[in-house]
């Protein structure tokens, strides 16, 4: 198969293309581990941002009105909706990016582990 044809191929999701850039003459591919330790950083630092967030954004659920006036009860009444709205798509999202986190380490440990037995095999074989 050609090199243009391998590139052709779509790969699963844009982060495994980023991590799987080259295939081996095997017909593998190769994992760069610093791109994905780096990756997981990147993740880690979303998620961490995430929750900054959503912290934030719960004392939005306890707002008040300035006055007892109609206007000032809608308003406070909109902006509660509007945060546990917001908490309730960050929880969603802070779920997602856990998973992610937790593949990609799986990903990087499954790789790591492989790798090791593999040596182990060839250094078996050259004895």
């Amino acid at each position: 198969m050609a090199e243009k044809d391998i590139a052709a191929r779509p790969a699963p999701d844009p982060v495994t293309a980023q991590l799987l850039p080259a295939t081996s003459p095997n017909g593998g591919y190769q994992l760069d581990e610093a791109k994905l330790e780096a990756l997981i950083k990147e993740w880690e630092l979303l998620f961490k941002d995430l929750l900054k967030a959503r912290n934030l954004a719960r004392s939005l659920e306890f707002v008040k009105g300035p006055g007892d006036e109609e206007v000032s009860t809608r308003v406070a009444r909109a902006t509660k909706e509007s945060a546990k709205a917001y908490i309730r798509h960050n929880n969603a999202t802070c779920e997602y990016v856990a998973s992610y986190i937790k593949k990609l380490k799986s990903t990087l440990a499954t790789y790591r582990s492989r790798e090791k037995f593999t040596a182990g095999q060839i250094e078996e074989t050259q004895r």
